[in-house]
């Protein structure tokens, strides 16, 4: 590929340190990411195609993950919370995230 497709106004928090942006990635317009983000295959390394719409937000740690020879697509304004594995797109404005839980003491 000719590389991550970066839209204007991208903001890499805090240097997003430890972030891996696979090549067929397309962030528009206005996302955010933090540190530790990772954007890349599930499966393996046929062609993928992830996108990641305007004013998006990957929180630390998120994994935007995309299953060979499909597209996979964060909407507009979605919020994909710390430590979430994201396995298939997410509707534009919507927050998804791992709920912390007692396991034990």
């Amino acid at each position: 590929g000719k590389g991550a497709q970066i839209g204007n106004s991208v903001e890499f928090v805090h240097n997003s340190v430890g972030t891996v942006i696979h090549s067929d990635t397309i962030l528009e317009d206005g996302v955010k990411v933090y540190q530790n983000v990772t954007c890349g295959w599930a499966d393996s390394n046929e062609r993928i195609i992830i996108r990641v719409k305007k004013n998006a937000v990957l929180c630390v740690g998120a994994k935007i993950l995309c299953k060979s020879n499909t597209e996979l697509c964060v909407g507009e304004g979605a919020v994909v919370a710390a430590n979430t594995v994201v396995l298939r797109s997410i509707p534009p404005y919507e927050v998804w995230g791992v709920p912390a839980k007692k396991m034990g003491r």
